[in-house]
């Protein structure tokens, strides 16, 4: 059976989001009809964006507010060729799921992230705790940089909205192709 939504739209998964045209919106931070995802059956997506890291794209990146610590995971680490001497060492560190599984810190890395592209964009430097432990996502992004970015996030339209400087909204929607792949991958904790 195709769904459709209010507008006539054909709703599936293939809308996949472009960053590149998506615009910043003026303040303050609102989400209206238009800010609705092309979705199917509302699956309960995960908020998954891609970053820019120490200049580099990076996919595959889960933004959970419920999380206590930004995660970089091993895997993505050397993926980046990211000197294994940039690593400030945690002693006898371990991050926990919310069922109380652990995983070894490798040690922790700041790094510049930039959210959004173009007039989009917000750079912070954020502390990673690097983690040796498997994941379908690359990095998780926590609560407290979700608030110090000052952004709000809708998981009906799967978007992040924050201000940029100048009475301006800055704006990053769910990668909705990856965010699918990701949950049908199965249960993955997220620290």
């Amino acid at each position: 059976m195709k769904r459709y939504n209010k507008k006539g739209r054909r709703m599936d998964h293939s809308s996949a989001s472009n960053d590149d045209d998506v615009k910043p919106e003026n303040y303050p931070i609102s989400f209206s009809l238009k800010d609705l995802p092309i979705t199917g059956p509302n699956a309960p997506l995960p908020m998954v964006i891609k970053l820019q890291i120490n200049n580099l794209s990076v996919l595959r990146v889960v933004v959970n507010e419920g999380s206590a610590a930004n995660i970089l995971y091993w895997s993505a680490f050397l993926n980046m060729r990211l000197p294994e001497s940039m690593l400030k060492q945690c002693e006898n560190a371990f991050l926990k799921d919310v069922i109380g599984n652990g995983a070894p810190v490798k040690g922790y890395i700041d790094l510049d992230t930039t959210f959004g592209k173009g007039g989009n964009a917000k750079m912070v430097k954020l502390r990673y705790f690097v983690v040796d432990s498997p994941s379908v996502y690359n990095v998780v992004i926590d609560g407290r940089t979700v608030a110090d970015l000052g952004a709000v996030i809708s998981t009906l339209h799967l978007t992040m909205k924050y201000p940029i400087g100048d009475d301006m909204v800055g704006v990053v929607k769910a990668d909705l192709e990856m965010a699918k792949r990701c949950y049908d991958m199965g249960p993955n904790a997220i620290y």
